[in-house]
């Protein structure tokens, strides 16, 4: 009885289904009971190990007797169905993994909604290729093994095991995500709403800002660029100092740290991607969003009727500069459309845009030129020389604000100035960058207008390149950080030792620049150079991420806006 039973494949399709469902069933109760990923996924994988050994035996030793076309039909398309799905997941688990080494399901939410114009994907074809190149092996291995199968009249027990087999692959490689992804976190956070920002918030737009002196300001982002590449001996992680002219900047001028050792910002939630991280260090919040309630519809900000604008309740650096006679322009390398950029800073603060469609226009480089994200950051320099001069001799105070893109993953851009010290790429490129940087910083100090100009270097974010990360031998325990540099400050600025996040960037630069801000505080950020405690320095990183993790109805509803009709 028990043999013929275990001969009938509808048996066995019931005893499949069941332990799909069991570990379905597993899964929710693990997020129900916020277990980690390791206290489920391994009995998961472990059950799924048992059953693959059993269908194994089952395949071999049963007699070649059933003959369930129908069935058999069901489970080759089920088969089929999951190979595409498995294979899929498995390219987009290494091109997570490999390369973006810090980033969460909040975060991928963002960007499958952001207006992806011009962004860069020529780095992802190689993955591509292989993956489809793998799948298509796949696909011919499998259809050709069914037909073997057919022949010796056991493609029922053929197609139930390869159904077996690729949903434990789906299993396991949906596991890897989870944990990657910080699906379980987030899905428990999803659910909760923290007052952390509404208790710590402070409405720029409602506190006194007076300037004692107004300052010009050139506040320049290097993409990805963080301490950790200034070697052991400078506080970094790296064996050796890669990037020995930003290292230099930051000790002589003010990284707000201790003796040699760099300092830096920590990148929270929100505000670990580029655009994120420009709304941090110019408005105090990130930009958060998530799979099932959008609140900030990035690709639809101007054609969404219930929505008005992009963060509309922040009052921004922009704002308060330009509200004080500031004129503020934004230079980029690349399409200022990629990811909202230049609805963000237009509709915050009046920005002037010059980006690579602009430099098309005004044909300093020709229609179709295209390196790296547009043009490289030597052009973006040479033409921002061109562009602060101009805006130097205006009777108005500026802010020229620049993103550079080339150290940008993976691997970064080598233009012509890039030399070949090291084996890595991306550490010559990092080289290049910090070089780059520090030429444009001397030909300022030569200008007229830098006496009264303070210039702002900050890494946007720690690069995402987890591979590059794990071959420089940089350990998980290290703490990395933006890179940050406060250069020529108002007279009354004093450095002090801090612990801090890129939101505390926002009120310390209008003081860099000669204002007085009421109470010291914007947004979620601290002046600096004030004795007033930063919110990571009170509440501790650990807390102050898991409470930046939850949803805040005052951050969806005050500060990302949905307004109604």
């Amino acid at each position: 009885m028990l043999k013929k039973k275990l001969q009938d494949s509808r048996f066995l399709m019931g005893t499949h289904l069941f332990i799909v469902l069991l570990g379905l069933a597993w899964i929710a109760l693990s997020i129900k009971l916020n277990d980690k990923f390791e206290q489920f996924n391994w009995y998961y994988l472990i059950g799924i190990g048992v059953l693959l050994v059993a269908n194994t035996v089952l395949w071999f030793r049963t007699p070649p007797t059933d003959r369930k076309p129908k069935l058999n039909k069901l489970f080759l398309i089920l088969g089929f169905a999951e190979i595409i799905l498995t294979t899929g997941l498995l390219i987009g688990f290494f091109i997570l993994y490999f390369k973006f080494s810090t980033i969460n399901l909040s975060e991928l939410a963002w960007l499958m909604h952001a207006d992806i114009t011009g962004t860069n994907i020529s780095t992802f074809y190689g993955d591509i290729i292989r993956g489809v190149i793998a799948l298509i092996l796949i696909i011919v291995a499998y259809f050709g093994l069914f037909r073997l199968a057919k022949k010796r009249n056991k493609q029922s027990r053929f197609v139930l095991w390869c159904f077996t087999v690729f949903f434990a692959g789906f299993c396991i490689v949906s596991g890897m995500h989870y944990k990657h992804l910080m699906v379980g976190e987030y899905l428990r956070n999803i659910g909760k709403y923290s007052p952390f920002i509404e208790d710590n918030y402070v409405d720029a737009g409602k506190v006194d800002i007076t300037f004692k002196e107004k300052r010009n300001l050139i506040y320049i982002y290097l993409e990805s660029m963080e301490p950790t590449f200034a070697g052991i001996e400078n506080g970094g992680a790296t064996q050796e100092d890669i990037i020995p002219e930003l290292t230099a900047i930051a000790q002589e001028n003010m990284d707000f740290g201790e003796g040699s050792a760099l300092n830096g910002a920590y990148a929270l939630n929100g505000a670990t991607y580029t655009m994120g991280a420009m709304a941090a260090m110019t408005s105090g919040v990130g930009v958060s969003e998530d799979f099932f309630d959008n609140h900030i519809r990035n690709n639809v900000w101007e054609k969404d009727e219930y929505v008005t604008d992009y963060l509309p309740g922040v009052w921004s650096l922009g704002q308060v500069l330009e509200e004080n006679g500031y004129k503020n322009m934004l230079m980029i390398g690349s399409k200022a459309g990629f990811s909202g950029r230049d609805v963000f800073f237009t509709n915050h603060g009046n920005y002037e845009i010059f980006d690579y469609d602009t430099a098309v226009e005004r044909g300093y480089i020709p229609e179709d030129y295209y390196r790296w994200w547009g043009f490289e950051d030597a052009k973006l320099y040479e033409y921002a020389r061109d562009e602060v001069t101009k805006l130097a001799a205006a009777d108005e105070p500026f802010n020229l604000t620049l993103l550079t893109v080339d150290t940008h993953f993976t691997g970064g851009y080598v233009c012509q100035l890039c030399g070949n010290k090291y084996d890595e790429q991306y550490s010559n490129v990092y080289a290049c960058a910090s070089k780059q940087l520090s030429d444009f910083l001397e030909w300022i100090k030569q200008q007229d207008f830098y006496e009264n100009t303070t210039v702002i270097i900050a890494g946007d974010h720690p690069t995402m390149d987890t591979e590059y990360i794990s071959k420089m031998g940089i350990s998980d325990e290290y703490e990395r950080k933006s890179y940050i540099a406060v250069i020529n400050p108002a007279k009354d600025c004093v450095e002090r030792p801090r612990v801090y996040t890129t939101f505390d960037m926002y009120p310390t630069t209008l003081a860099s620049i000669g204002a007085t801000i009421q109470g010291d505080r914007l947004g979620l950020g601290t002046n600096l150079f004030s004795d007033k405690p930063t919110l990571i320095e009170k509440y501790g990183y650990q807390e102050m991420s898991t409470q930046l993790l939850q949803r805040s109805l005052f951050y969806e509803q005050n500060l990302a806006g949905r307004l109604q009709k």
